[in-house]
C-alpha cells in the first residue's frame, strides 16, 4: 500500500501532498488537480502518463522541473524526478531501471478515456492493452518502444522518392517481425488469462453478456517470424505505395465481440459500462496473480460515466484494495461510507 504522494511543480500543483487511506476521495471542482495526483502514481509506476506524453505539459508553468515522492507503508520512498531531458527514479536514494522497476506497484486505471475502448480508435485499445501487458511482463515496453523505432524509421525510407536501400529494409524487416512475434506472444497470454476472470464478473454482475469475447487481431494476421517475414518481402511494392509500414504488431486491435458480432453493435450503453467494470476486476485479478502483489486502483471520474447500479457494482470491485476516487461531489459517495474525503477546494498542504 501507499502512504503518502508529495507533488512539487507537477500540473497545477507548486507543493502539494496528500496521506492515503485505504480507500480515499478527492473531491473538488474541476481545475483543483485531482487528477494530477492519481497521474503521478501512475507516472511513477508505469513510466509515463495515461494523458500527454510530453514532459511540457507535466511541469509546472513556471517551472524547470518537476518532482513526485511516494511513500509506501514499508517506508520504502521512491522519487521521481522529470525534466526536459528526461525522467529518473530512484528508491531509497538509489538510481533503479524502469525495467526492474515495472510491476512493483500494480496499477488499475479506470478514466473517463476508457468509456472509448469499444467506439474510439485502436490506439484507445492498445493503451489499455498495453497497461496491462507492461506489467505482467518485465520487458514488454522495451519491446513494444523498439518496435515502434524500428517502424518509425523504416517508414522514413518507404516515403523517401530516392532508391530503396535493400539491405536496410531487411534489417528492418528483421526486427520488426522478430519484435512483433515476441509481443503477439504475450499480449495473446494475457488476453487468455484476462477471459476467465472477464466471465466469472460478468456472470456477478451482467449474466446476458457473460459470453464476451477478447481476440487480438492484425490486418495482416499474427503470423510467426518467418512468415511474417515472406509476407514483408512480398509486399514491399505495397508499402512502398502506401508510404507506411503495413505488417507488424504496431497495428495491432482488439476485438471485443457478444455473440459473433462486434460489442459496440450488440450491448447497450448500460451494457457496456458494465463489461468495463468487469474489465477493471478481471485485470485487477490478472496483476495480482502475475505479480504477487496486491494492485493500486485508480479510478478516475468514474460516477460521471456510471449509473446507481453500476456503482454499487464499482463499490463490491473495490472492496478489499486500496483505492484513489476522484469526483466533483461528495454526494456521489455514498456508497463509499469508509472513504477518507481530501477537499482540494479547502486547500491542501
Amino acid at each position: 500500500m501507499i502512504r503518502s504522494v508529495r507533488l512539487w511543480d507537477f500540473r497545477c500543483h507548486a507543493s502539494a501532498s496528500i496521506n492515503l487511506a485505504h480507500q480515499t476521495a478527492l473531491i473538488g471542482s474541476n481545475g483543483r488537480g485531482k487528477t494530477s495526483f492519481l497521474e503521478a502514481l501512475y507516472l511513477s509506476a508505469m513510466g509515463r502518463s495515461w494523458r500527454t506524453g510530453t514532459t511540457a505539459d507535466i511541469v509546472r508553468q513556471e517551472a524547470e522541473s518537476a518532482k513526485i515522492e511516494i511513500e509506501l507503508v514499508s517506508n520504502d520512498v521512491l522519487q521521481l524526478y522529470i525534466h526536459a531531458r528526461g525522467k529518473k527514479l530512484t528508491r531509497n536514494g538509489k538510481a533503479i531501471t524502469w525495467s526492474r522497476h515495472f510491476g512493483s506497484i500494480p496499477i488499475v486505471l479506470f478514466a473517463p478515456e476508457l468509456s472509448f475502448l469499444f467506439h474510439g480508435t485502436k490506439e484507445v485499445r492498445q493503451r489499455w492493452l498495453n497497461q496491462l501487458c507492461g506489467q505482467v511482463s518485465a520487458d514488454y515496453v522495451s519491446k513494444v518502444r523498439n518496435l515502434a523505432k524500428y517502424a518509425q524509421q523504416k517508414r522514413s525510407i518507404l516515403q523517401d522518392e530516392g532508391s530503396v536501400p535493400f539491405d536496410l529494409i531487411k534489417t528492418y524487416n528483421e526486427q520488426i517481425s522478430k519484435l512483433s512475434t515476441e509481443i503477439w506472444k504475450i499480449r495473446q497470454n494475457v488476453l487468455k488469462m484476462l477471459q476467465p476472470y472477464l466471465k466469472k464478473y460478468m456472470n456477478q454482475f451482467c449474466p446476458s453478456m457473460r459470453h464476451v469475447q477478447i481476440e487480438l487481431i492484425n490486418p495482416e494476421g499474427i503470423l510467426s517470424q518467418s512468415e511474417l517475414q515472406a509476407e514483408m518481402e512480398k509486399g514491399l511494392n505495397r508499402e512502398r505505395a502506401a508510404k507506411r509500414v503495413l505488417f507488424g504488431a504496431q497495428r495491432d486491435d482488439v476485438a471485443f465481440e457478444f455473440g459473433g458480432k462486434a460489442l459496440k453493435k450488440t450491448a447497450s450503453r448500460g451494457e457496456e459500462r458494465s463489461v468495463l467494470l468487469c474489465l477493471l476486476a478481471a485485470g485487477r485479478d490478472v496483476l495480482e496473480e502475475q505479480t504477487q502483489k496486491t494492485p493500486l486502483l485508480l479510478l478516475d471520474d468514474v460516477f460521471s460515466e456510471l449509473d446507481a447500479e453500476r456503482q454499487m457494482q464499482l463499490r463490491r470491485i473495490t472492496d478489499g484494495y486500496q483505492s484513489i476516487i476522484t469526483t466533483t461531489h461528495k454526494s456521489h459517495l455514498e456508497g463509499f461510507l469508509d472513504a477518507q474525503i481530501i477537499d482540494l477546494d479547502a486547500g491542501l498542504s
